[in-house]
C-alpha cells in the first residue's frame, strides 16, 4: 500500500524526510528513515520503498491497522494537494 501510494505521490514521502535522517510523529505509526534501521537484536525492521525511503514494518497486529490508517490518510492529503512537488 505504501509502495503504491508512493508511486502516485512521489514527493509526499521524501518531502517529510527532507531536513532530518528520520520522520516518527508523536504519537503516530509512521515511521520513515533514510537508512535501513536495525533492532537491539541486529533484525531489521525497516524495508527500502524507494532510494533512500526505508519504512518501519515491525507493529503488532493492533498497530499495523493504525499504521495502515495513517498511511491512506497521509496520501489521501497528498491528493488533496494535488501531489504537487515541493518548491
Amino acid at each position: 500500500m505504501v509502495r503504491r501510494g508512493h508511486r502516485e505521490y512521489p514527493y509526499a514521502l521524501p518531502r517529510l524526510l527532507a531536513d532530518a535522517a528520520s520522520y516518527k510523529p508523536k504519537k503516530s505509526k509512521i515511521r520513515l528513515f533514510k537508512e535501513a534501521y536495525f533492532g537491539k537484536s541486529g533484525t531489521r525492521l525497516t524495508d527500502e520503498i524507494a532510494d533512500g525511503i526505508h519504512i518501519y514494518t515491525c507493529f503488532s497486529r493492533a498497530d499495523l491497522e493504525k499504521a495502515y490508517s495513517e498511511y491512506l490518510e497521509l496520501f489521501k492529503s497528498e491528493s488533496d494537494a494535488g501531489g504537487r512537488k515541493p518548491r
